[in-house]
C-alpha cells in the first residue's frame, strides 16, 4: 500500500510539473525544418492537409485548446517492438526533429506507451517526414489501446499520404458503445500501442521522429490547507 501511494504521488507530481510550458518548446520549434502537417481521426473536423502555422511546434496542430491540455510525457512509459542500434526509443522524446526512431525487423513496427496506472488521454502525435524519409515513412497506422499487450483492441486505422509534419490524433473521440455525451470524452486507459503496418512505396522499416501525447489538465483541489485537502478525494 506504502509503495502504491508513493507511485500515485509521483505520478501527480509528474503531470503537475508539465502543466507549465516546456522550456525546449521555443527551441524544438526553431530546430524544426519542416512544415507542419495536421491529421484528423474525426470526420467533419479539417482533413489531412498544412497547418495555419507551420514551424510553431505540436502545440498548433491540437485538436483541443492548449489551455485544456497538458503534456503527459513526463508521466509515461515508452518503448518499441524493435530498434537499429543509436536509433532507438529516445529519439521519439528528445525534441529534435532531426533525429528518428528506426525500427529493425518484420511489420508491423510497434511503439508502446504505458501508465503507472488509467489515466484520460486527449490526444496522440506523431511526427513524419516524407521529403527526408521517403519510403520509411508510415502509411498506415493501427491506435489500439487495452490494459497491456495481451488485451489490446483497436480502435482506429488510418492512412497517411505522405506526411510532413505534425499528424494528431484526437483520442477524446474514440470511446466505443458510448451516447452522444460520452462519444466526445477523453479515452481511459492504461495501455496505447501504434501499430505501423505499412510504409510508403512498399518499404520494410519506419521512421518516426517524435511522439508526443495530451491529456486533460487535472482540476486543482479547491481547498486550500492539508487538513481539507487529504479528504478531498476517495481511495
Amino acid at each position: 500500500r506504502v509503495h502504491g501511494d508513493l507511485s500515485r504521488r509521483l505520478f501527480e507530481l509528474c503531470l503537475w510539473l508539465h502543466r507549465r510550458p516546456s522550456p525546449n518548446h521555443r527551441s524544438s520549434a526553431r530546430r524544426s525544418k519542416a512544415s507542419i502537417a495536421l491529421g484528423t481521426a474525426r470526420s467533419g473536423h479539417r482533413p489531412f492537409g498544412r497547418c495555419p502555422q507551420p514551424k510553431q511546434g505540436p502545440c498548433c496542430c491540437l485538436h483541443g485548446a492548449m489551455d485544456e491540455l497538458t503534456s503527459l510525457m513526463l508521466a509515461l512509459f515508452l518503448g518499441v517492438w524493435t530498434m537499429v542500434p543509436r536509433f532507438g526509443v529516445d529519439n521519439l522524446r528528445d525534441d529534435n526533429l532531426d533525429t528518428f526512431w528506426q525500427s529493425d525487423g518484420a511489420q508491423p513496427h510497434l511503439i508502446n506507451i504505458q501508465f503507472p496506472r488509467k489515466i484520460a488521454l486527449s490526444e496522440l502525435l506523431l511526427y513524419a517526414d516524407f521529403k527526408a524519409d521517403e519510403s520509411y515513412t508510415p502509411a498506415k497506422i493501427s491506435i489500439r489501446t487495452g490494459t497491456n499487450y495481451h488485451d489490446l483492441q483497436e480502435l482506429l486505422a488510418i492512412e497517411l499520404k505522405e506526411p510532413s509534419g505534425w499528424v494528431s490524433i484526437p483520442l477524446r473521440l474514440l470511446r466505443l458503445d458510448a451516447g452522444d455525451d460520452a462519444a466526445t470524452s477523453d479515452l481511459r486507459t492504461h495501455f496505447v500501442q501504434v501499430a505501423i503496418l505499412s510504409n510508403h512505396q512498399n518499404g520494410r522499416d519506419t521512421h518516426v521522429r517524435q511522439v508526443k501525447v495530451f491529456g486533460p489538465i487535472p482540476q486543482s483541489s479547491p481547498f486550500s490547507t492539508i487538513e481539507f485537502t487529504q479528504y478531498s478525494e476517495l481511495r
